[in-house]
């Protein structure tokens, strides 16, 4: 700009000046935190929010800058024009308007923040022990039993579960036998959720008495003064009692 300066008792000067106009920065920012629930989950930034347009000029983009993710993490990051590194809102182009509907965009820089952060989804597993009965038959028996881990969650897949404790008992005697949950030997592949273990039923093994069965061959004679029983064989002689009365023991 040049400038010249008139006084009729002082020669006339000039002198020149440089004005510059530096681009006006304009900052747009959001944040969001959501829990992790299976889908697609977004953050969009509103360019009402923005702050550093000018007043009667309006900041304005083709789609509206969005963060976006579905595992548990950090999505988004900062953006700037002409920066490679930058994280890409997809909101194509951004524009600043006067009044007048006159493009602005040349006098401003623009710097996008957005972040959207997905928590760990908690859960509750609760896990039960099966139960099996088997009967008696002098030898070492294991049951046939397992856990089986239940939760209300939708977001719930038993196959992603797994148990490495004692699922299942062996005993020889007649019996109630448990083997208790232990949680700590649980686990759940799934980085999106915050599993909680919680022990349900234990495992049960019952060994009930086997069916022993009672041969008795009567004895029929004449009276010779001596005393006479009946002759009883049992299916199990092995650690069998056998008892003679008069009196009927189903009875008592």
């Amino acid at each position: 700009v040049y400038v010249k300066a008139e006084n009729p008792n002082y020669e006339t000067v000039t002198g020149s000046g440089t004005v510059t106009i530096t681009k006006k920065k304009i900052t747009l920012e959001g944040s969001d935190s959501v829990v992790y629930n299976g889908s697609e989950q977004k953050l969009e930034l509103d360019a009402s929010a923005a702050t550093g347009v000018v007043s009667g000029e309006t900041l304005g983009f083709d789609r509206k800058p969005t963060a976006k993710g579905t595992d548990a993490g950090t999505y988004g990051g900062t953006w700037k024009r002409d920066d490679t590194s930058s994280y890409d809102f997809n909101f194509g182009s951004w524009y600043v308007t006067k009044a007048n509907n006159d493009d602005s965009t040349d006098n401003y820089e623009l710097e996008i923040t957005g972040t959207l952060t997905i928590t760990k989804k908690p859960i509750t597993i609760t896990i039960n022990g099966n139960s099996d009965t088997k009967v008696y038959n002098g030898e070492e028996q294991t049951s046939e039993t397992e856990v089986t881990p239940s939760c209300s969650d939708s977001l719930f897949d038993a196959s992603k579960f797994s148990y490495t404790g004692a699922t299942t008992i062996t005993k020889t005697d007649v019996g109630e036998y448990t083997e208790a949950i232990d949680t700590t030997k649980a686990s759940y592949d799934d980085d999106n959720l915050d599993v909680t273990f919680v022990a349900g039923t234990s495992v049960t093994f019952e060994i009930t008495k086997a069916t022993m069965t009672l041969d008795v061959e009567n004895y029929s004679g004449e009276y010779d003064g001596t005393a006479h029983s009946v002759t009883a064989t049992p299916s199990v002689t092995e650690g069998t009692t056998l008892y003679y009365s008069t009196k009927n023991p189903s009875a008592e």
